[in-house]
């Protein structure tokens, strides 16, 4: 990612063999009308902002903080006619 500028100044990114950015990538976002690679999930888009932009621009910032929880199930009486049989 160190050849890759920030995107909001520009400024090249590589300093004394570490990166000085944040690095962000996105998978799609759904029902967007630019970017969505539905149909390959192996594709995103990525982009960095150095620390002084970030800084400059948290503001604008939202933490998200992920709780974890356990799974629903919905259950239902399996039918090997259906199609999804294994043989």
């Amino acid at each position: 990612m160190s050849d890759n500028p920030c995107l909001i100044c520009a400024k090249n990114l590589a300093q004394d063999g570490y990166v000085a950015c944040t690095v962000f990538t996105a998978h799609g976002n759904y029902g967007s009308t630019l970017f969505d690679p539905v149909t390959d999930d192996t594709v995103s888009l990525q982009l960095a902002l150095c620390a002084d932009c970030l800084v400059a621009h948290a503001h604008l910032v939202r933490q998200v903080t992920i709780t974890r929880r356990a799974p629903e199930f919905t259950y239902a009486a399996w039918d090997p006619a259906d199609g999804r049989a294994w043989y």
